[in-house]
C-alpha cells in the first residue's frame, strides 16, 4: 500500500478490514456532557449536549450527559482511551468539542471518512449506522464511509468570494453506505454490549456519546504516559464552555506538543472569521475537525503565525443550530450538521461532502471531530519540533468549481469527523 496522506482524525487503510468491526484500543476520544444537567461540572442553564449545544427550544432530546462521565469522575474535556481511561486533560475546561492532531500532507490521497454520530442520528437503508440506531447503541460507535474521495486540501486555494465559496465536486458523489469499525463496547462505553445486541431505550443520560475523536496517524497523543500531548493538538469548544470564557465556539484553539496549558489560549490558532464562520447572521459551533497546519505551525499565543490563508487547510462540520447552516439552507443548499466543509483560512469555506454520501440521515449529522481518522505509517508533522515545511501548492487533480444550489434536504444531526482512510 502506498501511504498518501491523512485527514480528519485519521483513518488508516490496510490496518483493518473495512466491513468488519475493528479492535478498539489506542484511539483517543472524548464524551459529551449536558451542560444543563452536568453531574461533574457546575450546571450551565440554556445549553444542552451534542444534539442541541445552543439549547434551542425547537430541538428535542434525548440528550446527555454521557453516563460514564459521572461513573468514572471524568470531564467532557478529558481525552480518553478505551476503558474508558484518562489520557490527556485540558483543565480548567469543562468541555471540548472537536479535536485533531496535525495532519499535514503533501500529496492528496484518495480517502474515506471515519466518523461518529450522536443519539438522534441514524442512517440510510442498508447502512451500519441505521442497524446500530435500530439496536439503540449508535452514538459511541465509529464508522467508515465507503465512497473513495479526493483529498479536501486538493481544492485549496478556494475560489475567491464571500464567506461561502460554493459546493465542491465531491458533493455530487450521491448516496453512500457506511461500515461499523469500532463498537462502543470495545471502548468500555455504555451500553457495554456487543454490536448485534439490542441496547436499552434512549433517555436523557442513558447512552455514552463519542464527541471528539482522534485516530490515525497518531492514535495515542500522549506517547510517554505523562498526561501531556506529544503532538500539536487543535480543538474547538462547545458553546457553553466558550460562553463562559468569552470566546467563540467556531474558533480553533491549539496546544503544542509537550505543553500542558493554558487551555483555550487567546488569540486562537484561527478565529471564526478566518474559517468564514459567524459571518452569516449569528453563532456557529465547529463540531468535527481535521487540521493540516502546513508551514510554521501553531498560533500567535505560541509564537506561530496561526492559520495561514491559502496554505493551511481544515475540514469541519457544524453543530445543530449553527447560523451558517440556516443561512445556506435559506439559499437552497442542502447542508446540515452532517455536511463536511473545507476551509483554506482565507475567510471562507466550501461544502466538501453532503451527509447522504456518509450514508446518514436523521435530525443530526456528523459530529465534532466526528471524526475521520486514518491509520497508516504516514509521516505526521504535528510535533512542535518540526518548525517548517515546504509550503508549495497542493498537488490537486481536481479543480474547485462553485456549484449551483441544490434542492433543500431534510435536517440532519451532527457527524463527528475522527479519521479518514487512505487507499
Amino acid at each position: 500500500m502506498t501511504c498518501r496522506s491523512i485527514l480528519f482524525s485519521s483513518l488508516a487503510a490496510g490496518l483493518l478490514a473495512l466491513g468488519s468491526t475493528g479492535s478498539a484500543g489506542a484511539q483517543v476520544f472524548s464524551l459529551d456532557d449536558d451542560p444543563s444537567a452536568s453531574v461533574v461540572c457546575a450546571p450551565v442553564a440554556g445549553f444542552r449536549s451534542s444534539e442541541n449545544p445552543f439549547g434551542l427550544p425547537a430541538i428535542v432530546g434525548p440528550y446527555g450527559p454521557s453516563p460514564s462521565l459521572g461513573l468514572f469522575g471524568l470531564l467532557d474535556s478529558d481525552l480518553l482511551t478505551a476503558g474508558p481511561a484518562a489520557h490527556i486533560g485540558l483543565p480548567p475546561l469543562c468541555g471540548v468539542d472537536a479535536i485533531s492532531a496535525n495532519h499535514v500532507t503533501f500529496v492528496p490521497p484518495n480517502l474515506r471518512i471515519r466518523f461518529s454520530i450522536d443519539r438522534k442520528t441514524s442512517g440510510l437503508a442498508g447502512t451500519a449506522s441505521l442497524a446500530q440506531f435500530n439496536r439503540r447503541q449508535q452514538p459511541a460507535d465509529i464508522y467508515d464511509n465507503t465512497i473513495v474521495l479526493p483529498h479536501p486540501c486538493s481544492f485549496v486555494p478556494l475560489p475567491a468570494g464571500g464567506p461561502f465559496r460554493g459546493a465542491l465536486p465531491p458533493t455530487g458523489a450521491g448516496a453512500g453506505n457506511n461500515l461499523l469499525v469500532f463498537n462502543q463496547g470495545g471502548f468500555g462505553l455504555i451500553p457495554v454490549i456487543g454490536p448485534a445486541v439490542f441496547g436499552p431505550g434512549f433517555g436523557n443520560g442513558t447512552h455514552d456519546n463519542v464527541d471528539g475523536y482522534n485516530d490515525i496517524p497518531n492514535p495515542l497523543l500522549d506517547t510517554d504516559g505523562d498526561g501531556v500531548t506529544n503532538f500539536n493538538l487543535y480543538y474547538s469548544l462547545p458553546p457553553a464552555t466558550a460562553a463562559g470564557l468569552g470566546v467563540s465556539p467556531a474558533a480553533i484553539f491549539d496546544l503544542p506538543a509537550g505543553v500542558a496549558g493554558p487551555a483555550a489560549p487567546v488569540p486562537p490558532f484561527a478565529p471564526a472569521p478566518r474559517l468564514g464562520l459567524e459571518l452569516m447572521g449569528g453563532r456557529d459551533d465547529v463540531d468535527g475537525l481535521v487540521v493540516w497546519d502546513r508551514n510554521l505551525p501553531l498560533g500567535p499565543f505560541w509564537g506561530g503565525p496561526g492559520a495561514q490563508a491559502g496554505i493551511d487547510c481544515a475540514i469541519f462540520s457544524l453543530s445543530p443550530g449553527s447560523a451558517s447552516l440556516a443561512a445556506l439552507n435559506a439559499a437552497g443548499f442542502p447542508v446540515n450538521p452532517g455536511t463536511i466543509f473545507v476551509t483554506d483560512f482565507s475567510g471562507g469555506f466550501a461544502a466538501y461532502l453532503y451527509a447522504p454520501s456518509l450514508g446518514l440521515t436523521s435530525p443530526s449529522g456528523p459530529r465534532r471531530s466526528t471524526s475521520t481518522r486514518w491509520k497508516c505509517a504516514c509521516p505526521d508533522h504535528g510535533d512542535r519540533r518540526v518548525r517548517q515545511h515546504a509550503a508549495g501548492p497542493w498537488r490537486a487533480s481536481a479543480t474547485s468549481t462553485p456549484a449551483r444550489p441544490r434542492s433543500r434536504a431534510g435536517p440532519e444531526n451532527g457527524v463527528r469527523l475522527a479519521a479518514s482512510t487512505e487507499r
